[in-house]
């Protein structure tokens, strides 16, 4: 697959730095005076890797195996969670960097 990589780009600009064709995935729009509201994977996904940098940060020799675990131990839990459809929980960047920090 072909991609590519926007290092920065405001409003408008970033169109033009996006080949389009019929085969793009990516459907851009601008909505510079309202806010959009999306969900799933491809939102959490972000915002649980910029934790887990937070993490590792505070606690430089953590493994990759003990961040995850630590992500998933300080998750404030989402009920209902029928068939685990929140995973851990809402991923809780403070507790987990007080929690990366107390560990030696």
């Amino acid at each position: 697959a072909v991609g590519f990589f926007v290092e920065q780009a405001v409003g408008e600009k970033i169109r033009a730095l996006v080949k389009t064709s019929p085969e793009t995935l990516v459907s851009l729009k601008s909505e510079l005076t309202s806010y959009k509201e999306t969900f799933g994977t491809s939102m959490a996904t972000p915002h649980v890797a910029g934790v887990a940098a937070l993490v590792k940060a505070a606690n430089k020799k953590l493994k990759p195996s003990e961040v995850k675990a630590l992500l998933m131990k300080t998750a404030t839990p989402m009920p209902p969670n029928e068939d685990n459809r929140y995973g851990s929980g809402l991923v809780n960047a403070e507790a987990a960097v007080e929690a990366a920090l107390e560990i030696k």
